[in-house]
């Protein structure tokens, strides 16, 4: 060994606080085992002026995980769903933006190589994070460190230990476990080849060089090698044989279903409102995936767990609560990226209990400022639809901290958040509202006046809500939105100065997205519509009576009886009669209406006879004194 300078040189192991991993699947938070290793020492090269240097101690420490088996959690989770118990639990996409500091720091970088194992261009999930990425200075004085560094009267440095000990302590700020456990939440997707059951592994090396600066201050100085580790566990259905190197062939192919998913996250920008966007992502769920039973008792954790096969389009692959609520919290967190959601609309994940079993649910903040909770799992595993009791639902009793009790489909449901969701959320996030979510949405009406036409002189209000004429669609339209389910009372007067007031009842179909009206109405005003005259031919009608308001019918009109027809007689074909001979004509009677024949005479006329004409004398004898003259006088007829 060299003589005493003023320099030594320590190669320190550090080990940190033990990982813990969000809940998969229907299990509680268990605590990931953890074993701190230094099997990748940093080089150390040994300074002229170093004494000695001492290479790091392990410090190992293994965690035992405290969940229950996959049988007796998905027992109690199926229980729950079919009129037992149920379980449910949550992620965030918000929770990255509260870490600080070091923490920050290692969340980025992490967050950065986690992206880039699950897009298959690395297949090693061991990561390593330089100190140079987590400090804002690599040399430190023993103010900073807490320690002497240099005991000027012996004139030797102080035990490697104690540096080791005193960086631990004062410098380094950093849980890994809270960042680990921030990125399960933040990026799920992304995880998809992770095995919780195999545990996440931390360590940590570090050189020092411990010295005196020119003005004679004791320093130590962390050298370039050192640094943490993060080395995650990987699925058997993506691992190339080993527990940290993934089979990028995998991966890639996972890449397709992440592909598949984006494309549904696009589809619902042309939605108009967050409701109609969720709606749309829980039922395009409900339809790509059913629940893997076969996972839940007791394959390898991997895919059955997770998202990916939601979105695989193979309808042979399934998932477990896990999967369910990952793919809905990715959807939302894609559909954001890419503008699809109002300013106030986010959603994130939790995990915790639901009447004592462990699993994973979704939180939605909408647009009426309240915090809702989302179980995709129920709305598959049920025949409720999506419109079920446990989305977008009101709880009975409860808090964040004690937990809150939902009306279920069979009977009273307790959600409470284990401890790493209440760590990692402020209390504001945990919070959900007591009543349902009540959608809204503009309603459009079409008034008419007296004269049947529509008109636009209407004074229109709905409550304190008025209606304004939109030119663009010609119809009246609500000014605000109307709530879906409530109740409203239109008053409405057109130019007449008639009033009309209606009670209009709008309830809200969730699963379809559609009204439903119901009117009443004093019907001040009614008027005769469809009626008809009768004729000889067709019967007639009185003509129904109903509202000119509301347009309902009040009374229907009677049938009027076919008229008589109106007998018009004329002659057809008539021969005139002649002095010798006999006439004759044909008597028609028609309708004078609809020119239907009534009946048909011939009728015969007497001849009329000879008129006579000029008489004509003849054979003329002309009379003499003694006699008398004759003629013969004869007259024919003229004609």
């Amino acid at each position: 060994m060299k003589k005493l300078m003023t320099a030594v040189c320590l190669l320190a192991a550090m080990s940190i606080l033990p990982l813990s991993a969000v809940c998969a699947g229907a299990e509680s938070l268990p605590d990931i085992e953890i074993e701190e290793y230094s099997d990748h020492e940093p080089e150390i090269t040994i300074a002229d002026d170093c004494v000695y240097y001492s290479e790091a101690e392990e410090e190992e420490e293994t965690l035992s995980p405290s969940f229950s088996t996959d049988e007796d959690l998905f027992a109690g989770y199926a229980d729950s769903v079919f009129g037992a118990d149920s379980g449910i639990s949550f992620f965030s996409s918000v929770a990255g933006d509260n870490l600080t500091g070091q923490n920050a720091k290692i969340y980025s970088y992490v967050k950065e190589k986690i992206k880039l194992i699950a897009d298959g261009e690395t297949n090693s999930s061991e990561i390593v994070i330089p100190f140079s990425e987590i400090l804002d200075k690599d040399t430190f004085t023993e103010d900073e460190l807490g320690i002497s560094l240099y005991d000027e009267e012996t004139g030797k440095f102080t035990d490697v230990s104690a540096v080791r000990t005193a960086f631990k302590e004062k410098i380094c700020k950093y849980s890994a476990r809270t960042v680990v456990n921030t990125l399960f939440r933040d990026v799920p997707f992304d995880f998809y080849w992770y095995d919780k059951t195999d545990g996440t592994k931390s360590a940590s090396a570090t050189g020092f060089r411990v010295y005196l600066s020119e003005d004679g201050t004791p320093c130590a100085a962390i050298t370039s090698t050192s640094y943490l580790k993060l080395s995650f566990s990987v699925s058997q259905d993506y691992s190339a044989g080993k527990m940290y190197t993934l089979d990028t062939e995998k991966t890639g192919a996972a890449l397709k279903a992440k592909a598949n998913a984006d494309k549904y996250a696009a589809a619902a920008l042309s939605l108009e409102t967050d409701y109609d966007k969720i709606l749309y992502f829980a039922k395009t769920i409900k339809s790509l995936s059913g629940y893997n039973y076969s996972a839940a008792y007791g394959t390898n954790y991997g895919d059955p767990w997770q998202l990916i096969w939601v979105f695989d389009e193979d309808p042979d692959t399934k998932v477990v609560c896990e999967g369910f609520a990952k793919a809905f919290q990715y959807l939302c967190d894609r559909c954001s990226e890419l503008g699809g959601f109002s300013d106030s609309f986010y959603s994130y994940m939790v995990t915790g209990t639901m009447n004592k079993e462990g699993h994973m649910w979704n939180i939605v903040h909408m647009d009426d400022g309240n915090n809702y909770l989302v179980d995709i799992t129920n709305c598959v595993l049920t025949d409720n639809g999506i419109d079920s009791k446990l989305f977008l639902c009101g709880y009975e009793s409860g808090d964040y901290f004690n937990g809150y009790s939902f009306a279920g489909n069979y009977g009273t449901l307790l959600y409470k958040y284990d401890n790493n969701t209440l760590e990692s959320y402020f209390d504001t996030d945990l919070e959900v509202s007591a009543e349902p979510y009540e959608a809204g949405d503009y309603a459009y009406f079409t008034f008419t006046g007296i004269n049947g036409e529509m008109t636009e002189n209407i004074d229109a209000v709905f409550d304190s809500i008025p209606l304004v004429f939109d030119s663009e669609s010609g119809r009246w339209k609500s000014s605000s939105k109307l709530l879906y389910g409530h109740t409203y009372t239109l008053t409405a007067k057109d130019e007449s100065g008639i009033c009309s007031n209606l009670t209009l009842s709008l309830t809200f179909d969730r699963e379809n997205r559609k009204f439903s009206l119901q009117l009443e109405c004093a019907h001040s005003l009614t008027e005769t519509v469809s009626a008809k005259n009768a004729d000889c031919t067709h019967e007639g009608y009185t003509g129904d009576t109903v509202c000119s308001y509301c347009g309902i019918l009040l009374a229907e009109g009677e049938t009027a009886a076919v008229l008589p027809h109106t007998a018009e007689a004329s002659k057809e074909n008539e021969i005139s009669p002649s002095c010798t001979s006999e006439g004759s004509y044909d008597l028609v009677t028609s309708c004078s209406v609809c020119g239907k024949l009534i009946s048909s005479e011939h009728v015969t006329t007497a001849p009329t006879g000879h008129t006579a004409g000029e008489a004509v004398k003849s054979d003329i004898i002309a009379p003499t004194c003694t006699e008398k003259g004759s003629y013969t006088l004869t007259t024919s007829c003229s004609v």
